[in-house]
Formats: structure tokens, sequence, C-alpha cells
């Protein structure tokens, strides 16, 4: 077991208040790009002060003001700043069965293949790939009724039927 110690402060230096999260990376898993996990560490920040004994591992670590980091902490006692654990990069979080697909190529699609849930892959449409020259529509409606209206919508076009 390691003690981890460490100062928080916000950009104008003053020190924050609340909780820390420590989450062992082991026990992370991706839902539908949500981070969830059924342990964790929690420790109180005192004017800013951090100290916490942790079991050797990868951890996620939360801050009250958002940070998000990952630590190693190593395989021995004594006590350790927690900026020198700090790692540059994020470990890999683990698979799990449900989300997209790992894959696809530009001009792919995601389609449903069956109507259980989660039961996608990535398909190439027939002549997708350029710019868009013509365009066949089927239509549910009566169009003598109806019109068709292109929006732009979040930077994508999108057709809308409208009576």
């Amino acid at each position: 077991m390691a003690t981890i110690t460490g100062t928080f402060k916000d950009p104008l230096g003053v020190a924050l208040a609340g909780y820390v999260d420590f989450v062992p990376s082991s026990d992370l898993k991706n839902v539908g790009g949500v981070l969830v996990s059924g342990t964790q560490v929690r420790s109180l920040l005192t004017a800013g002060v951090l100290s916490v004994v942790l079991a050797a591992g990868n951890y996620f670590v939360r801050v009250p003001d958002s940070t998000q980091f990952i630590i190693l902490v190593p395989d021995s006692s004594g006590s350790f700043d927690i900026w020198s654990l700090a790692q540059t990069a994020f470990s890999p979080l683990p698979d799990v069965d449900i989300g997209l697909p790992a894959g696809g190529a530009a001009g792919q699609v995601l389609v449903k293949d069956t109507s259980s849930d989660y039961d996608v892959s990535w398909v190439t449409i027939a002549g997708a790939g350029g710019a868009a020259t013509s365009l066949t529509l089927t239509c549910p409606e009566d169009l003598s009724t109806h019109s068709i209206e292109v929006r732009l919508v979040q930077g994508q076009y999108v057709l809308y039927i409208v009576p």
C-alpha cells in the first residue's frame, strides 16, 4: 500500500474543495460511451490537500474541477506525490459487448443486421464515396400534397417531407 499526496488548486491559486475519486482501471467499463465502475476510493480534499492510501495499480482519477487523468501506483510502500504518478497516455478501456463495433472505413455506414439490440455492422452503400450529383427517393407520402425540404442541421443536410 502506498500513500498518495498532492495539492489541488484552481487556475487562480484557490484551493479546491470536494472529493477526489480513484477508480481502479481494471474496474472501468465503457458502456455506450459512458465510463461505469462498481468500485472507487473517495478522498476528501482538506484545504486543497490530498492524502489517501491505495493498493498498487492503475487508477482513473476525477478531481472536483472536472480534471481527469490516470495514475500508476507503484507496488511499494512509501509516500508519493500524485503528479509524479500521473501517466501521459491513458490506458485503453476494456472492451465490452455494446457500443459501436470497431472498424469501418471512409464512406461506410452503420446498419442493423437483425432486430436484436446491438446487432450492427459497417456496410458500404453502393455508389457512396463521392459528392452526389443526383438523388432518387422513394417516398411513402403523396408528393402532390407534400413537399421535400433540405435543411442544414448541425453541419449535415437532412431531407424532410413536409405537408
